[in-house]
């Protein structure tokens, strides 16, 4: 299908089904329709514009795209791969509008979010090996409450770079983050629950109030975070951080 062709059936019905959409221009789509792509590839492109905010991508390939300067609030991308294991290459967002959008059962490995606006983006069942989130906000100001707000939930984040980040009340929950790398960031009140966290980096982190009740905790030394007052973990779990006091721990006679 022609671009002609493909602006058509986008402008009567909003959807298109089993097409290259390579190198195609979303900047001159209008934006009063929610549009839905199906089974959709894209190869070396470059996807920017307005247009995208509230669509739905099902089954769809990225292979080395950007999406630069795009509006993807409250997107929806469901079973979509994002990364080019030929070409060992993910997808970088770069300066795009991702709040509210959701990813499910996504191949986002190696992927990149640089600088986007990221409020109330969720993650859920997601390959996310080597991702990285640099300069992203997962902040809202309402007048002068600031709100921050992140899912992920059942990701592979093993090797993941989430360093001085400010992921603040944010929900971390059944992931593996096997040596990845929260160093500096802002965890104050997360939710990092059920994680397997052996390796992590987390020097000079902050967790305060943090939950991390059932998380594996192997590598973590207390000495190194910037603050942990009011973090809550498991019984199990005190006899590994205690001695990375110097602290040894004896079971009861």
């Amino acid at each position: 299908m022609d671009v002609d062709g493909l602006l058509s059936q986008l402008s009567e019905v909003g959807r298109i089904e089993r097409a290259d959409l390579s190198q195609f221009d979303f900047s001159i789509l209008g934006t009063e329709k929610y549009y839905t792509f199906v089974g959709c590839r894209m190869d070396v492109s470059r996807i920017t514009g307005d247009a995208l905010k509230g669509s739905t991508w099902i089954d769809c390939s990225f292979l080395d795209c950007v999406f630069a300067s795009c509006r993807l609030a409250d997107a929806t991308f469901d079973n979509c791969r994002f990364f080019d294991s030929e070409q060992g290459k993910g997808t970088a967002f770069r300066f795009a509008d991702l709040r509210g959008a959701l990813f499910k059962n996504c191949d986002l490995s190696l992927g990149i979010l640089l600088g986007c606006e990221a409020h109330d983006i969720a993650f859920a069942d997601c390959r996310m090996r080597g991702f990285t989130a640099e300069r992203t906000t997962f902040m809202r100001k309402i007048g002068r409450v600031e709100r921050n707000a992140a899912t992920f939930e059942n990701c592979n984040l093993s090797d993941a770079v989430m360093r001085e980040l400010n992921l603040s009340d944010c929900a971390i929950t059944g992931c593996s983050m096997r040596d990845a790398d929260i160093s500096s960031s802002n965890l104050v009140k997360a939710e990092i629950v059920d994680c397997d966290l052996d390796g992590v980096n987390s020097e000079a982190a902050d967790l305060s109030i943090a939950d991390l009740r059932r998380s594996s905790l192997a590598g973590m030394n207390l000495t190194s975070l910037q603050a942990y007052s009011g973090m809550t973990v498991s019984a199990r779990q005190q006899s590994h951080l205690l001695k990375s006091l110097g602290i040894e721990v004896w079971p009861e006679d």
